[in-house]
């Protein structure tokens, strides 16, 4: 499937010549097989199992294909074709991270 349309049928972008513009300025990669290729094209092929990566507003979107829709449906229908494979590493690090510096926490304890 192209990767323009994949794109639109997922709901990522919210028009085919929104994500063809994305894909033409060259800042996608796709990871196929274990090998990344920088994206140049909308026609790009895309298949399950691929990994995607591509810039949106200020942030760096990594997804997972995980199902080629046949039709751009409702969001849940959308979102059950890709899975995000760092959410994982994203939940786990604010909690790794406490706001609390240990002197503070030490100041707390005392009352």
């Amino acid at each position: 499937m192209r990767l323009d349309v994949w794109l639109w049928r997922a709901r990522l972008f919210r028009s085919r010549t929104l994500a063809s513009q994305m894909l033409a300025s060259g800042s996608a990669r796709v990871e196929h097989a274990g090998r990344v290729q920088r994206i140049e094209r909308a026609a790009a092929l895309v298949a399950a199992g691929d990994i995607i990566t591509f810039p949106r507003g200020h942030a760096v979107e990594t997804l997972e294909v995980l199902a080629l829709p046949t039709r751009r449906g409702p969001a849940a229908e959308a979102a059950a074709c890709y899975r995000r494979p760092m959410a994982k590493a994203a939940a786990i690090t604010p909690a790794s991270t406490s706001s609390t510096s240990p002197d503070a926490a030490r100041a707390a304890d005392r009352g």
